[in-house]
């Protein structure tokens, strides 16, 4: 861990690692610092930093400690003149990391802080400590700050509303060797709370991750958040005649599946009544089209769904707003067909700020937006380790099934790899060409952890058990039974 260190806030050395974390949070490229820009007026920015110690003197095969700091920065040259009043709060997409249960909605609320006219708080910092002793090692998740800035001057108004989202990242194995046993069952009972939740899988029942088509999802909090989304895209469909348009915005960061969800929609549910269509803004042809794209749909005397995809590309064509704006705003009065579409991003840390982004760009964006009600802007959440898990099984399923055999059991050993290294398999795309080739190399009905690698990669295959022996001992060899 010492070469990632440097990025840290240092509590005894503040002005120096400020100066370094501010440094960090302006290369972009830091996941551990990021800068939540105020307006220009109020002289400051806001620094987010997630911190690290071990908790047992240093030693870090313990539990380790993160901590969520929050520090003031001057902006370029301008000087705070009145103090402010920050009220933080902290949220996340995995609860574990902030020690929640999981499906909880909840949020930290960090203690009021004032920032002074010398762009410190006082005092000089403020810190959230929170365990991740439930987070699986070699695993990562996101911590999220929202915070509501006010004139330090009682009962004044708001001045703004600033938020963003740092990664937090596991690197140590983490398990006691002092609370560590093993059931006569070979259920493990330890503080590796992935393995435990990989061994109380008694049935793999893929159809109750099912949210539309092949796109699935684990847990039920962020299921449930996608259905909601594809039901309000079922009733639009069923909106005729009115005559009418159905707007929607969906974020979510790069790889969390918010492209092949609207993809798995249309081809599950469109009828061929519908004239269909799908832009993907950093395709050249649609770069060069688009505006006679759009003219088609507007023109259409058929319902039409169209899907615009990375509507944020920084390659996005010149009048890309100006387009959308005539198709947002497209309504007929002589005829009775529904125009839904569907608009796709993953800038920066959230909706809101991708929304900012591009009216930065374009002013016309604030138009596009203003058609889009709120409640049709959605949050696609990132995958975390259980739906890596399902989207491993339910496409070593589809594979089994596409070519006429039977998937009766997966080796839980095979399911706590997949779940381990969400690190390295980030997208379905990978998780897709890992099931594709642990497939191919099972010649029966179950599928077990040798599949997963090639025979050539029997010392990385090794060095994994070694690593998480404790896992294998209770996980390895014991099969569970799967439903499509």
């Amino acid at each position: 861990m010492n070469g990632i260190r440097e990025c840290y806030l240092d509590e005894n050395d503040l002005g120096a690692s400020m100066s370094r974390l501010s440094q960090c949070a302006d290369g972009g490229s830091c996941p551990h610092t990021v800068r939540l820009r105020t307006p220009m007026h109020l002289g400051i920015d806001i620094l987010m930093n997630v911190g690290i110690r071990c908790e047992v003197n240093g030693n870090c095969e313990k539990p380790e400690v993160r901590c969520v700091y929050l520090s003031a920065a001057p902006r370029g040259n301008r000087r705070l003149v009145d103090p402010v009043v920050v009220e933080p709060k902290l949220r996340t997409l995995t609860p574990s990391l902030l020690g929640w249960a999981d499906g909880q909605e909840s949020a930290v609320t960090l203690a009021t802080l004032v920032v002074l006219p010398g762009g410190q708080f006082a005092p000089d910092c403020r810190q959230a400590v929170f365990k991740t002793i439930s987070a699986p090692p070699n695993s990562f998740g996101t911590v999220s700050a929202q915070c509501q800035v006010y004139r330090s001057n009682s009962g004044s108004s708001r001045i703004t509303n600033v938020t963003g989202s740092a990664r937090v990242a596991m690197h140590s194995r983490h398990l006691s060797t002092t609370n560590e046993k093993t059931a006569a069952d070979g259920v493990l009972v330890a503080e590796d709370t992935l393995a435990e939740e990989i061994s109380k899988i008694a049935t793999l029942d893929l159809s109750s991750f099912a949210v539309v088509g092949d796109y699935i999802r684990y847990r039920e909090i962020q299921r449930n958040e996608v259905v909601r989304l594809r039901d309000l895209l079922l009733a639009s469909l069923q909106m005729r005649p009115h005559g009418a348009t159905s707007n929607y915005l969906i974020w979510a960061s790069p790889g969390s599946g918010k492209s092949f969800f609207v993809e798995e929609f249309v081809r599950t549910s469109l009828s061929g009544e519908w004239k269909n269509r799908t832009w993907n803004l950093t395709s050249p042809d649609v770069q060069s089209q688009l505006a006679d794209r759009v003219t088609e749909i507007v023109g259409s005397e058929i319902p039409a769904f169209t899907f615009v995809d990375e509507v944020d590309a920084p390659t996005a064509p010149t009048g890309t707003a100006e387009s959308l704006m005539r198709l947002l705003g497209r309504k007929s009065d002589e005829d009775h067909n529904m125009y839904v579409t569907c608009v796709v991003g993953s800038f920066g840390e959230s909706c809101q700020e991708m929304v900012q982004e591009l009216i930065k760009r374009d002013k016309k964006f604030k138009d596009c937006f203003d058609r889009i009600p709120e409640d049709n802007r959605f949050t696609i959440g990132s995958m975390d380790s259980m739906d890596s898990v399902a989207v491993f099984a339910s496409t070593v399923a589809r594979l089994f099934k596409k070519n006429a055999r039977t998937l009766k059991q997966i080796d839980l050993a095979a399911l706590y790899y997949v779940a381990a290294m969400t690190g390295t398999y980030r997208t379905a795309r990978q998780l897709s060409d890992l099931a594709k080739s642990a497939s191919e190399r099972c010649t029966g009905e179950s599928l077990l952890w040798s599949h997963l690698m090639a025979p050539e990669d029997q010392v990385r295959r090794s060095t994994f058990e070694e690593e998480h022996v404790h896992a294998f001992k209770a996980l390895l060899g014991r099969l569970v039974p799967v439903k499509m």
